[in-house]
Order: structure tokens, then C-alpha cells, then sequence
């Protein structure tokens, strides 16, 4: 055996472990691991430890126990006994595996069975760092991150359990001048092979590939974002349009409706959950919610600010630096005109919904209320040649307004839709057919602006 041919060797030559260890360039406790039979070497530290000895590999492994070495030619396989001519033709083929990991292009490592580089390739050596005589010192995980260590310590035990099955890993390599090189690597138990007699590791740099994952991860999350904010937009003008509706249903004179005041609230509260839930996903911030009463609501709106007359009189003062906001339209004043017709409401948000009724019925429009596409196509079926008009919203849940707007088309190309959308508006050509298309309405609208809009679509 290896380990008892050196041991006796380096007797016979007077070397202490120090003494072949400074001669050899070999770590003395790899040495002595080998004497002991703990870890199978490499050719190249048999060299180390033959040269510094006197002696090649062949002279080495042709040695008879009572015979001193002497540097000579090596015998034929045949004419070695048993035992080493096997060790003999083992050590060649061995040789031929290296030399063929050493020119691949893989990254390729052979560990012992606890863990110490036995062999890696060059590939090996320059993605993982450092020197082989340095690894040696300690287990192979240990040049990686300090966080992958515990890791890849299961792979290999795991391995060494059941080595009939690879375990693969990805795990860090620190970089000198700072970062982490990333390596996925395999490991396969091939101790019981003659010629490898190791757990062979397989390692890639995916470095480029965990790049391009974290960019597409990071677009996707800007796209959710995009996508979260749009609809956190389209709700917040649904709320305004309550909001806006509900104030320009109560007149001067009557106190308003408790219904009215009751959805008004909803909206209100619904409007304080939305901000809650935006400061959960945005994470701790200043901002305190606070419930809101909407008796005192009414009253602030009630109550004269001085220097904003009229309409503006109705919104709480701004600061000096920020000039108050002015309506693009003044708010209805008087009874509004009367209207005919029929209109179908098609609108998920039921405070929306209540109120942009109210406002519909105000004008004296009869209106007919679906609360999604699929209640809608019901009514219409059952409604159609009565309805004069089809307030469309476009972002709604189960059966959104594209796909309501197309079955209806196929119902009756003879339908008129207005759509109604809290977002921007989409190019529409690019997305549905335009030709039953009267209009769009941009919530949050006031009851002038929905009123004008109807006036001027149905022809009063």
C-alpha cells in the first residue's frame, strides 16, 4: 500500500514528517494523513514527496520492503508482484484521467473523504481561488462564502450517505478586490472507483446567469409595481368620483339623504383602508390614518375659509406656498336639464355605482345597474332594444370591460358604449373595435361634466 511503502521509505532515508515536508514543498499533516491511510495522494504530490526523495514513481512503487531505494529504471508491470502490479496499472490510469481533467475545460475537483482537495483542475484552480497547498489545509467549502459553508457541508455528507445520488448546490466564492463569484456545483461519490477513489466535484461559473435572473426578477417587480399603482390610481378615482358625485347631489337648502351620507362614508373609509394598505406595502413611514367622520367632513366643507369665495370656499385652506386647486368646471347650479332615456350602469365598485346612479336618476335617465360583464350581458338580453346608452367601466374583476364590450358587440352591433376609466386612457384602437365607441368618461367627473356628456350622446 502507498501509505506503508512511504512511510517505510522516508525511515530508510532518515527524514523526519518536518524534514520531507521542507524538502517536498508537501503540508506536513497532509503527509501524515497519507501515512496513516486517511487520504489517498495525488500523482503530483507523489512526485513532490519521491523527487525530494530521491527517487521517481516507478522506482518508488517497484521497491521491495528489504531492498533500498535507488534511482533505476522502473521494471515491467509484468515482472512486479501481484499487488503492485495492480497498484502500478491503477497509478497509470490514474494519470490518464488527470492529465484528461487538467486539459478539459471543466471545472473539475476530486475530494477525500473528508472533505480535502485531493486533485483540482486548472479551470478549477482559477475559478474557485487561492493555491491546491492551500486548500489543503482545510475542507474544500471552506473558500467559499461563509454562508454557503453549512450547505454545501450537507451536500457532501449527504453524498457520502447515498452515493448513488449527486447532489447539486449553488453557492459563493469571495472576490479579492470585493463581490462574490457565483458556482453551481455537483457532487458525486466515486470513493469505491479505483482510479478516482474521491468524491468528484463539478463546478460552473453562473455568475452571468444569476445576473440575468436578478434583472428579469427586478423587471418583473418594477412591472408589478406599475401594475399595483395603476390600480391603486383607478380606485382612488373611483372614491373621488363618489366623493365629487355625492357633494354635487346635496343641494343648498335640503339636508341630504341618509343614504347618500352612508355611502359617502363607506367611500371615505374605504379611501383611509387604501392608504393603510399603500403604507403597509411602501413600508414605515410619518403618515398617521385616522378614521374620519363625515358629519365633521360636512362641516369643514360647510364652512366659509376667508379669501376663498365661492367654490373654493368649499375645500379646507391650502398653505401660502401652494395656490388652491380650481375645478376645470364650475359645479351645476339650478336644476339640471331634464334628460330622456335608458342607461345601463355597468360598475363593480357599488359605492361608484349608488352614486353615479343618483346622478343619472337626478337628470331623469332611468337606469339599469349590472355590478359586472356577465350581469351585464344578462340585462341586456333581457333589456336591449329599451337601452339607449351603456356606461362601460373598464377595469373590472371576473369579466373586464374589453371582454364586455366585445360580447356585446356580438349581442348587438348596434349598441352605443361610453367607457369609463379611473386610469389613463388606453389607446382603444389597439385594444377593442371602436366602432360602437361614443366616448370615454375619465373618473373622477362632476355631475356638469356627466351631464353635458349624456346631453350631447343622446341628442337633448
Amino acid at each position: 500500500m502507498v501509505n506503508h511503502r512511504l512511510r517505510i521509505l522516508r525511515h530508510r532515508k532518515g527524514l523526519t514528517l518536518d524534514a520531507l515536508a521542507d524538502l517536498s514543498g508537501v503540508n506536513r499533516g497532509t503527509i501524515h494523513r497519507i501515512e496513516l491511510n486517511q487520504v489517498s495522494p495525488r500523482i503530483d504530490t507523489l512526485q513532490l514527496l519521491c523527487r525530494a526523495m530521491g527517487f521517481t514513481l516507478e522506482t518508488f512503487f517497484a521497491v521491495e520492503e528489504g531492498v533500498e531505494a535507488a534511482p533505476s529504471a522502473a521494471p515491467e508491470e509484468s515482472d512486479l508482484p501481484g499487488p503492485l502490479g495492480f497498484q502500478q496499472g491503477t497509478l497509470v490510469w490514474l494519470e490518464h484521467l488527470q492529465a484528461l481533467l487538467q486539459c478539459s475545460a471543466e471545472a473539475f475537483t476530486v475530494l477525500d473523504g473528508a472533505g480535502f482537495s485531493l486533485f483540482e483542475s486548472d479551470p478549477a484552480l482559477l475559478m474557485l481561488g487561492g493555491s491546491l497547498f492551500e486548500r489543503r489545509e482545510a475542507p474544500w467549502w471552506e473558500a467559499s462564502h461563509a454562508e454557503d459553508r453549512p450547505g454545501l457541508r450537507n451536500a457532501f455528507a449527504e453524498v457520502l450517505e447515498d452515493p448513488g445520488q449527486p447532489r447539486v448546490i449553488q453557492h459563493r466564492i469571495p472576490l479579492d478586490g470585493g463581490g462574490v463569484r457565483w458556482i453551481r456545483s455537483t457532487f458525486s461519490n466515486h470513493l469505491r472507483h479505483p482510479a478516482i477513489q474521491g468524491v468528484l466535484v463539478n463546478s460552473f461559473d453562473i455568475s452571468e446567469a444569476r445576473k440575468a435572473e436578478e434583472d428579469l426578477l427586478l423587471l418583473h417587480r418594477r412591472e408589478t409595481q406599475l401594475a399595483l399603482l395603476g390600480a391603486m390610481t383607478a380606485r382612488f378615482s373611483n372614491l373621488l368620483a363618489v366623493l365629487q358625485g355625492g357633494l354635487d347631489l346635496m343641494g343648498p337648502e335640503a339636508p341630504p339623504e341618509p343614504a347618500l351620507l352612508a355611502n359617502l362614508q363607506v367611500a371615505l373609509d374605504s379611501g383611509a383602508s387604501l392608504i393603510r394598505q399603500m403604507r403597509d406595502t411602501c413600508g414605515p413611514s410619518s403618515l398617521t390614518v385616522s378614521p374620519l367622520d363625515f358629519e365633521d367632513f360636512l362641516r369643514d366643507l360647510a364652512a366659509p375659509h376667508p379669501g376663498a369665495p365661492g367654490v373654493e370656499a368649499r375645500f379646507p385652506p391650502h398653505s401660502a406656498q401652494e395656490p388652491p386647486h380650481r375645478l376645470d368646471r364650475e359645479p351645476p347650479s339650478g336644476t339640471p336639464r331634464a334628460l330622456r332615456g335608458v342607461i345601463l350602469l355597468v360598475e363593480d365598485e357599488e359605492v361608484v355605482r349608488f352614486t353615479t346612479s343618483l346622478l343619472l336618476e337626478r337628470l331623469g335617465l332611468e337606469v339599469l345597474q349590472a355590478s359586472d360583464g356577465l350581469e351585464a350581458l344578462e340585462t341586456y338580453r333581457q333589456r336591449g332594444p329599451a337601452i339607449d346608452l351603456i356606461l362601460l367601466d373598464l377595469h373590472m374583476p371576473i369579466m373586464d370591460g374589453r371582454e364586455t364590450y366585445a360580447a356585446l358587440q356580438k349581442l348587438d352591433p348596434r349598441i352605443r358604449v361610453a367607457l369609463c376609466t379611473g386610469s389613463s386612457i388606453p389607446d382603444l384602437a389597439a385594444i377593442l373595435d371602436p366602432s360602437n365607441l361614443v366616448g370615454v368618461l375619465q373618473k373622477p367627473y362632476r355631475a356638469a361634466e356627466l351631464e353635458s356628456f349624456l346631453a350631447h350622446t343622446l341628442g337633448a
